[in-house]
């Protein structure tokens, strides 16, 4: 799971015991065929993955006796926000002094 620009995100996959990418992905070796004989015979790990993915859309929906569904630390996020436009302030400075005055970051800022 991760956290950029405030936007939660997460990514899911499994890897062979080598850790190593399976090489296929977006090639001309990456078919329905392949992946039948080679990558995952009998779509296995296809059916695990969508469990999970399940499994995970149903927890963060939570339910009626849940006040909220993700557990996310609001002071954080803002936090995070106020560094960004921080950064993004700085780097319209350095940039140029006639550039910096094009950015309006007065709506952020209140």
């Amino acid at each position: 799971a991760r956290d950029h620009l405030g936007i939660p995100c997460l990514d899911m996959a499994f890897s062979p015991e080598s850790g190593a990418p399976y090489g296929v992905y977006h090639s001309t070796f990456d078919s329905f065929e392949w992946m039948d004989s080679e990558g995952d015979p009998g779509f296995v790990r296809h059916v695990a993955m969508a469990r999970l993915w399940g499994l995970v859309a149903l927890r963060l929906a939570g339910d009626a006796d849940a006040d909220a569904p993700l557990p996310l630390n609001l002071t954080l996020q803002a936090e995070a926000i106020g560094g960004y436009i921080s950064a993004a302030q700085a780097h319209a400075r350095n940039v140029s002094s006639s550039n910096a005055s094009r950015v309006d970051f007065g709506p952020l800022e209140a």
